[in-house]
């Protein structure tokens, strides 16, 4: 389902090598296996330099978790929000750039 919805594409960059699915809040830390908490990553984007688990990737991952938290937001209230976020709210940490507006807008039109 995860690949269809990016069509067999990275959601962040639009490569087709190297796919890997990756969790936004991981389920170690109490994130789910729902639609919206799974996104489709190239390598580069996953685990390269500035990748989400990248040397240089702390700052896109806490904008992925923020893009995450403002779609819930219009979703569920606080209570719940904070329970699919693993506890911790992020919107205040980072700034939620266009690109990943756009693919939480998308979700919603699914």
């Amino acid at each position: 389902m995860i690949y269809q919805r990016a069509n067999y594409q990275c959601e962040l960059c639009g490569n087709t090598q190297g796919l890997q699915k990756h969790h936004i809040v991981k389920r170690s830390q109490g994130g789910g296996d729902n639609q919206a908490n799974i996104i489709l990553l190239c390598w580069h984007c996953h685990h390269g330099t500035k990748g989400v688990h990248g040397k240089r990737g702390h700052k896109l991952d806490l904008q992925l978790k923020a893009g995450l938290e403002k779609y819930y937001r219009k979703c569920y209230n606080e209570k719940k929000v904070k329970e699919l976020m693993g506890g911790k709210f992020y919107l205040w940490q980072v700034e939620v750039p266009e690109f990943i507006d756009s693919h939480f807008n998308k979700l919603k039109e699914e």
